[in-house]
């Protein structure tokens, strides 16, 4: 997925402006060239509605018009049809209609000819395939005779006029199929439009509502402007809620349907309420002969899914607008309907059972179905589902699997005050080991993650222990190992994990994978990784294997954090990001939930790990929009601490400080195993802000803490930004101890350090060719620049150069990166001719929308060339480009 820029004012967006044009730009050259390259010529551009073919073709006659041709535009209408020239009156002469049609003909050739110009005429006709037949052979003979430059438009599949069909048929021109936008193309253009970063939930939504019709994306972005689905916050826009149509969409879209007989609405209105339903099922409930009517017709899609065939309507937007207009009766009585069958013929689909179930009306019989699709949804990570089926479990008179249920889904939506209230009650109502164990484990995450009650949360899993056996204790146990390395006893947390896995009574549920995901965690930071692997990829396994505990999801979060975590720390940044990019994949196939944020967490911290400082910063930004709002496993305080970090890295200290505020007021929670991770961010921000000495001595002291906490491979991260900071003489000899029993990146940090400290080029060197093999580009291309100025102070100005080039290579692929090692050790590139023409229109007040108007590119590429631009000045306002400006003349 493309990211989009950071840097975009989002609030710049507004109702109506205009879309630039983006993924098309093959289209454009091809237009440009048939129809004002080196004479008259003419294509037909044909697609489905919505997809840009007037679009396009007015650019055409823009791209004319600047050329100094005369244009003339029509547009063919079904109601023009039987006007003999009716699209085209207009362009020729009102008298010409008295005539026989040859002299018709030719009368309209000559008018529409006729202005004396020293370019020829370019005509664009719009939907051609509604053209009358005279008008068709208007159009037909301006391209056969060459009398003008046209371009026409024309819808896919329809019938067309045979004078227009001729044109491409005969080859007198082209026929452009214009596709649809790339998914790609499609996130460029919302990030141009938009501004700012478009969350991946939102790009996926959109994706899956518009398929890449720029017609229709336009519609539901504004429809969801106009009635508050797409919001703003904090540079991030986000969808929430289901789509509320604006009459305008609705109209646009039941157009394109078209209309439907009683018995296809019937059908249509079904898969809008339970889509996905299987081919057979909804035959049975309606017929074979509408079924494939509707098929056929393009309005329902019909396609195997592993070996049943499952039928949707081919337009998701199409049963967002039927659900907004449908009548509450009716949509319950169809859910109704479908539930039946559901909980009859699919006992595997518990989920869309529940839902269809909760949003009808059902029976006390039904309770133990809904407690088992609520705990399935929490399982599945759809809790805002949950809520509501848990609901209506209780409803129904179910008891505490529900409430157990119910809480989850609270706790995961960030409620955690709901959550505790429903999990203190339901204490009076667990009967069983396993709902006391489970009662204990949900409520123990909620009061410690949640709320911050550290000891209430280890007093509730002690009390649980004391009352349950030793298979149900074994999930208690390992709900306490999590806690215990959140809360900075990370070798407390491998003591307990091991005692689960050890004990051989945990299954392949909750315990096992909260042990895993613990001896995962604990194990990287105390400096053994590669075991930490070890436990990854055995809580991997059991999370395959895994039943349908509420509690499943936050183990399976836990494990898969904690591995991208070891991958890191292990030297394996590669693999780290590939594992990230793949989690994200995974979770944007699933429904939307707080896992988006933990996803968006694991791509930016291994974006960051291999020095794409400005990728983290989108990703990072998204993470902490989702995390701020719930934050079931305690990851935003390392969020937000790798977010301040790659601000810094930026050399952005205001946008950094903007991110260690908002941590700062909200105060200090339960998890404390990232406190140095904290406290380097501030050293961070301190460099940015060229304080070396106080970025010195906060990453001493977040070593420091690391090493109170028991966590040495994170006292030597912390040891290493210190040598980044220019204190590699105080503290090389640590990390060389350190190195000694410490695996991963440790010896490589300690080799840096010494290598550094003995201004030793030729080691240095050797370090970068290390890092660059783990894969991380900028601590590589730090050390290569470091090693070019010892070379150069030895004298050695060959080795110099070379270490040069290499360290503005390796820093070129991390995006602009500004870290101190590099702005000490090598002068910044100059900026190219682009950077400093956009720089220049910035520095006289132009907007980057303006500026892209006027450069004929994307919002998005002003903004990368700003921030280039900024980095190389070493400045980090529009404000200060006048002034860095000049001094860069002279």
């Amino acid at each position: 997925m493309t990211p989009t820029s950071t840097l975009v004012d989002p609030h710049t967006y507004t109702i109506g402006a205009p879309w630039a044009l983006v993924g098309r730009e093959r289209e454009i050259a091809t237009i440009h060239d048939c129809v004002i390259g080196n004479g008259p010529g003419a294509i037909v551009l044909a697609g489905q509605p919505g997809v840009g073919r007037t679009r396009l073709a007015r650019e055409a006659i823009l791209a004319a018009g600047r050329r100094e041709h005369p244009t003339a535009h029509a547009r063919a209408t079904r109601a023009m049809s039987s006007v003999p020239l009716g699209a085209l009156a207009h362009l020729v002469p009102v008298g010409a209609s008295e005539s026989n049609p040859a002299a018709v003909l030719q009368a309209a050739i000559t008018a529409v000819t006729r202005a004396p110009h020293e370019q020829w005429l370019v005509v664009a006709v719009d939907d051609t395939h509604l053209l009358d037949e005279l008008s068709a052979c208007l159009v037909h003979a301006l391209v056969l005779t060459g009398a003008a430059s046209v371009v026409l438009t024309v819808l896919s599949g329809a019938p067309e006029p045979e004078a227009v069909t001729a044109i491409w048929k005969d080859g007198l021109a082209p026929r452009l199929e214009l596709a649809p936008l790339t998914r790609p193309d499609q996130d460029r253009l919302l990030g141009s439009v938009l501004g700012g970063v478009v969350d991946s939930r939102t790009c996926e939504y959109l994706w899956r509502m518009t398929a890449g019709c720029p017609r229709l994306l336009r519609e539901v972005v504004e429809a969801g402007q106009e009635m508050g689905n797409l919001q703003v916050a904090d540079e991030v826009w986000r969808w929430h809620g289901p789509l509320a149509p604006t009459r305008r969409l609705s109209d646009l879209v039941l157009a394109r349907v078209g209309e439907l007989q009683p018995t296809e609405q019937v059908a249509v209105e079904l898969l809008a309420v339970g889509e996905p339903l299987p081919l057979a099922e909804l035959i049975a409930m309606t017929s074979a002969e509408v079924v494939a009517s509707l098929e056929r017709r393009g309005i329902i899609t019909a396609e195997y899914a592993g070996r049943q065939i499952e039928t949707r309507l081919a337009q998701p937007v199409h049963a967002e607008v039927l659900r907004a207009h449908m009548p509450l009766t009716t949509a319950r009585r169809l859910r109704a309907a479908l539930a039946a069958r559901v909980a009859a013929c699919r006992p595997r689909d518990l989920v869309q059972a529940g839902a269809l179930l909760a949003d009808s009306e059902g029976s006390t019989s039904e309770a133990g179905l809904l407690v088992a699709a609520a705990s399935t949804a929490n399982s599945r990570g759809l809790h805002v589902a949950s809520e509501r089926i848990a609901g209506a479990a209780i409803e129904h008179g179910a008891g505490c699997d529900a409430q157990i249920a119910l809480a989850e889904g609270l706790r995961w939506q960030g409620r955690s005050l709901d959550a505790e209230n429903v999990a203190a009650h339901a204490t009076t109502l667990a009967r069983t080991d396993d709902e006391r164990a489970g009662l204990a484990a949900t409520r123990a995450l909620n009061l410690f993650y949640g709320l911050g009650r550290a000891q209430d949360a280890v007093a509730v899993l002690d009390e649980a222990n004391e009352s349950v056996g030793p298979q149900a204790s074994a999930k208690v146990t390992a709900v306490r190992s999590i806690l215990s390395f959140s809360a900075g006893r990370p070798r407390e947390a491998a003591e307990l994990g091991r005692s689960v896995l050890a004990a051989g009574l945990a299954d392949d549920g909750t315990a096992t994978i909260c042990a895993c995901a613990a001896v995962t965690a604990a194990q990287a930071v105390l400096g053994a990784p590669g075991d930490a692997l070890r436990f990854a990829e055995h809580g991997r396994a059991a999370a395959a294997r895994g039943r349908g505990d509420p509690e499943i999801f936050s183990a399976r979060w836990a494990l898969a954090h904690n591995e991208l975590l070891a991958l890191n720390l292990a030297g394996r940044v590669g693999e780290a990001e590939q594992r990230a990019a793949e989690l994200h994949r995974m979770t944007m196939a699933e429904a939307a939930s707080v896992g988006d944020g933990l996803a968006a967490l694991q791509v930016g911290s291994a974006a960051l790990a291999a020095g794409r400082a400005a990728v983290a910063v989108r990703w990072l930004t998204e993470a902490t929009s989702k995390l701020t709002e719930s934050d079931p496993i305690g990851c935003l305080p390392l969020c937000r601490a790798y977010l301040t970090q790659a601000h810094a890295q930026l050399g952005d200290p205001v946008a950094a400080g903007k991110v260690s505020a908002a941590e700062m007021v909200e105060g200090p929670g339960a998890v404390r195993i990232y406190e140095p991770q904290t406290v380097l961010a501030q050293a961070w921000r301190a460099a940015a802000e060229k304080r070396m000495t106080d970025a010195g001595d906060e990453a001493i002291r977040a070593a420091s803490i690391a090493a109170t906490m028991t966590q040495p491979m994170i006292e030597a991260l912390a040891l290493h930004t210190a040598v980044r900071f220019g204190r590699a003489d105080e503290v090389s000899g640590r990390l060389r101890e350190l190195a000694e029993y410490v695996d991963g990146l440790a010896p490589t940090y300690a080799a840096h350090a010494e290598a550094v400290a003995r201004c030793d080029g030729e080691r240095l060197d050797h370090v970068a060719d290390e890092f660059d093999t783990f894969g991380a580009a900028l601590l590589a291309a730090e050390a290569a620049a470091q090693a070019a100025d010892a070379h150069d102070r030895e004298g050695h100005r060959r080795r110099a150069r070379a270490s040069t080039g290499r360290a503005v290579g390796l820093a070129r692929d991390c995006g602009g990166a500004l870290t101190p090692a590099l702005i000490r050790s090598s002068p910044p590139p100059p900026l190219t001719a682009r950077e400093r023409e956009v720089a220049a229109l910035a520095a006289a007040g132009q907007h980057s929308r303006e500026i892209a108007c006027r450069l004929v590119i994307s919002v998005r590429t002003v903004e990368t060339h700003l921030a280039n631009a900024f980095g190389k000045l070493g400045i980090h306002r529009r404000a200060e480009l006048r002034a860095a400006l000049g001094e860069c003349r002279e």
